[in-house]
């Protein structure tokens, strides 16, 4: 099962010419409930040098009281990004992205 998430990016230019990535979500489910359970949500990167990096974790997403709920998530990176998007994993520190997408923005 694939929880229906809603959520929005903004990215924007730091003074140091870095990309700082900010994300909103909402109704996002409980790690632990999605079928199969997982261990966390990973945030992915895609650069414009075609590049797909694990850019950290959805804080909180293992221990939420509510079935459903809102979640927000900041990142910091040189390279431009073109796409953003989140997949369920069992591992934090994994290095490509599993097949279970909870959420994605279109490539920009």
């Amino acid at each position: 099962m694939i929880p229906e998430s809603n959520g929005n990016v903004q990215i924007k230019r730091d003074v140091n010419s870095n990309y700082v990535i900010h994300i909103d979500l909402s109704d996002l489910e409980n790690v632990k409930n999605l079928s199969p359970a997982k261990e966390a949500y990973v945030v992915w990167m895609v650069s414009d040098q075609k590049l797909t990096k694990n850019i950290g974790q959805i804080e909180g997403a293992n221990s939420w009281l509510s079935k459903k709920s809102k979640a927000s998530f900041e990142a910091t990176s040189a390279a431009k990004p073109t796409k953003i998007y989140i997949t369920a994993e069992n591992d934090i520190t994994v290095k490509k992205p599993g097949k279970q997408v909870v959420w994605s923005t279109s490539s920009f």
